[in-house]
């Protein structure tokens, strides 16, 4: 008997929780070690080989400082932070004044939201789980966007196409029968559910559904309903599943921008798994590091008595009786040197603090303060944003582009902003104006700068040695120059465009030297001026009186 829809999507759900397997319990190792807060404790098994509590707060606050600078140089409270552009070089006055009107009313929109809260929380989990998610809803009672984070760790499952992008979920929502009640309407969910939000006995029982977005397989753009959108919402029930709500998204609701991507799996790296090892190292050796202070504080003694022990403890302020006939009690100092433990405990936090890549961004706040030539300054920051370029540019691509695209249509579906002219999706693209945006377009812009005055010292060659013209084409050397350095071909005169500047310069040039000369020629004669020898006037003045 084949599955029906419902039971297809259960299973489809056990197969992304499989899939997932071992990676899940790195993001709870994360969330014990890192960020306790989002520990999720039904995946935490007793008997577990845990600390009873973690020692360290190195990568806690090194988690904090990278979410912080991710948020602080990618979003800036009260400024705008994008623009919308056209696509096009000769877009008309219609849509550019669209475009205008729509990155204002976007900007302001997200300005009034919770997005800066829920967006820098995402920044945190991103940077140390490795995968971010931001839901982004509108709610039509306040009319205003609203965004809330579903951390990765626990039940939610993603689902990758073929080219390595995020284009569906799978996650559990657990719910009381009331709250499902006032979530999916009674008349929507099993008798048993309804039942128990009646039973007074039943009050505090949960259950579990499925939420599943995908690619809508049936989508058609000629056909305008809920379930005809580009993306196909359901929710089901866990226990006999049933299909309890069905309904579409033009966009997906909820982006996934991950920190460090990896081939064939739809789950990113994290600082987190990257410091892993040392965190587990450095809770060890701070445990080891008190101990070995109580104990050089507080040693082991031991003490005259009849009835001696069999065994010995040996902890900080352990006494233990033993049979000695002759002597005063005895303290024994046992353990190692805790200056060695201590400076184990200082390079394991450097190393947490630099694959949490808080000097980069360090070097990155204070580039304007190192006394270095701009140029140098430049150079350093270009290093630096090299390490966590690739970041950085992922979270425009799988967070901010999907995110406003998604903004401005809800906006247009709820009448905030005006229908566009036109094709929308093909006639704009996203501009962003943050820190680290604003630093890139300096960076770029020094660049041209520094290219086109190495070319132009190129030029000056050619009236200052005349003879190399002969030798060495020097616009030609001068342009390849600027095409190595990676020059924006639109800044660039093409050769064909130079020789018709050229021959302008040149018959400017002779028109108007002959513009000169027909001056010269009837210009007034001076009187108390010689002749020019051989003129005409000359030639008069030499003939004499003729008698």
């Amino acid at each position: 008997m084949p599955l029906s829809r419902e039971q297809k999507i259960v299973q489809g759900h056990e197969a992304l929780k499989q899939r997932k397997g071992t990676f899940e319990e790195s993001l709870e190792d994360i969330s014990f070690y890192v960020l306790p807060e989002y520990e999720n404790q039904d995946e935490v098994s007793e008997g577990d080989d845990y600390p009873s509590r973690p020692c360290s707060s190195v990568a806690t606050n090194a988690s904090i400082k990278l979410g912080g600078n991710l948020y602080s140089f990618t979003y800036q409270h009260g400024q705008r932070n994008f623009s919308l552009r056209s696509m096009e070089q000769d877009a008309d006055d219609q849509m550019e004044s669209w475009l205008q009107n729509a990155t204002n009313v976007a900007n302001e929109a997200i300005q009034n939201s919770n997005f800066s809260e829920a967006y820098g929380e995402m920044c945190h989990l991103m940077s140390t789980f490795g995968t971010g998610s931001l839901s982004i809803e509108y709610n039509p009672t306040r009319k205003e966007l609203f965004f809330r984070n579903h951390p990765i760790n626990g039940n939610l499952f993603l689902i990758e196409d073929s080219y390595g992008v995020i284009n569906g979920f799978s996650r559990e929502i657990v719910y009381t029968s009331t709250a499902a009640i006032e979530a999916y309407g009674a008349e929507n969910l099993p008798v048993d559910i309804v039942e128990a939000a009646n039973d007074p006995s039943r009050i505090a029982e949960t259950f579990t559904f499925i939420h599943q977005v995908t690619k809508n397989p049936k989508y058609d753009p000629s056909k305008i309903n809920s379930k005809q959108m580009p993306f196909l919402s359901t929710h089901v029930t866990m226990d006999d599943p049933t299909i309890i709500k069905e309904s579409g998204f033009r966009t997906n609701p909820m982006v996934f921008p991950r920190f460090i991507k990896v081939r064939n799996f739809p789950y990113g790296y994290g600082s987190g798994h990257l410091a892993l090892p040392s965190i587990r190292q450095i809770n060890q050796a701070e445990d080891d590091y008190i101990k070995a202070i109580e104990m050089e504080a507080f040693p082991t003694t031991f003490v005259s008595d009849d009835e001696a022990a069999e065994t010995a403890e040996i902890a900080p302020r352990a006494i233990n009786y033993v049979d000695m006939t002759q002597g005063p009690p005895v303290q024994m100092k046992i353990g190692g040197n805790s200056r060695t433990l201590l400076e184990r405990i200082v390079q394991l936090g450097g190393q947490i603090k630099e694959q949490f890549f808080i000097d980069v961004f360090l070097s990155l706040s204070q580039r304007y303060n190192t006394g270095r030539t701009a140029t140098e300054v430049n150079e350093i920051t270009e290093e630096k944003l090299s390490s966590i370029g690739p970041m950085v540019s992922r979270l425009r691509s799988e967070c901010w582009s999907p995110m406003i695209e998604r903004i401005i249509q809800l906006l247009i579906d709820n009448g905030q902003i005006p229908v566009p002219p036109g094709e929308m999706e093909s006639n704009f693209r996203v501009v962003y104006t943050s820190r680290i945006d604003s630093q890139l377009a300096s960076i770029r812009a020094n660049e041209t700068l520094r290219a086109a005055n190495e070319a132009a010292g190129l030029l000056a060659l050619k009236a200052q040695s005349p003879e190399l013209a002969t030798v060495v084409r020097l616009e030609d050397a001068a342009e390849r120059l600027l095409k190595d350095r990676n020059l924006d071909r639109d800044f660039l005169i093409t050769k064909r465009e130079r020789e018709s500047i050229q021959e302008a310069q040149a018959a400017a040039m002779q028109a108007e030297k002959e513009q000169q000369q027909a001056a010269a020629q009837i210009a007034p004669i001076d009187p108390n001026k010689a002749p020019q020898p051989g003129s005409i006037v000359d030639q008069l003045n030499n003939l004499g009186p003729q008698i």
